[in-house]
């Protein structure tokens, strides 16, 4: 049995779960370096007049699929991603619906690549390099771009579908965190939507906006 045991974990907080292991197997101390090579985002928030479904008895998955079905949302995310990226920004787009991120890539056009789990693992990184050059906007599912992912020029962050998982936020948002060179204070970009639900979920993450001491703006 080892007398010391070490965890390195890059997210001490997890959206698997996983976080209750560490401490359970490693022990109740953490240590964390100081915050470096990182940037501190801004928030935009946009209000929608889209409505998410309510009801207890409407499966979570439903709720979703209901939303990126509908075609003025799935319009108005593509021109949020391209209005973004004519201020300058390299922006990454996330959600879990495989076809939503499809055809907003196509309405954003050639400046737009998507990368989703059909995309072979071989093929991603190039896929992933063209951001750094002639490329955009990144479509991307949030299973592949929670974690793993460095492309250090991304500067800004569309949440397509609601997230509300603080792991998963603190996750996503570091993809867009990372110091580079002339790049853009990095903007998480926050669609309030219509509904009992949405509007919950919405100001659970403006709480943890707050919390991370993030710049608010309500557009």
């Amino acid at each position: 049995k080892a007398r010391y045991k070490l965890g390195l974990s890059g997210t001490i907080e997890r959206k698997d779960g996983k976080h209750v292991v560490f401490r359970d197997y490693f022990g109740q101390t953490v240590l964390k370096p100081p915050k470096e090579n990182y940037m501190t985002p801004k928030v935009d928030i946009i209000f929608s007049d889209v409505r998410f479904l309510d009801g207890q008895n409407i499966p979570w998955a439903n709720k979703v699929t209901h939303l990126t079905y509908q075609e003025e949302y799935v319009h108005s995310v593509a021109m949020i991603a391209s209005n973004y990226a004519a201020r300058g920004h390299k922006v990454l787009v996330v959600s879990d619906r495989v076809e939503f991120l499809k055809t907003c890539a196509r309405l954003s056009g050639d400046e737009a690549v998507c990368i989703t789990g059909d995309i072979p693992h071989q093929q991603r990184p190039d896929i992933m390099k063209q951001i750094w050059n002639d490329k955009d906007i990144l479509y991307g599912t949030q299973s592949i771009f929670s974690e793993g992912i460095s492309l250090d020029c991304l500067s800004c962050l569309v949440l397509a579908t609601p997230v509300n998982n603080d792991p998963l936020l603190t996750q996503l948002i570091g993809r867009i965190i990372r110091v580079e060179k002339n790049k853009r204070q990095p903007v998480v970009v926050d669609i309030n939507l219509q509904g009992k639900t949405a509007r919950k979920q919405a100001n659970n993450r403006r709480g943890y906006y707050m919390k991370q001491g993030y710049e608010i703006h309500n557009l």
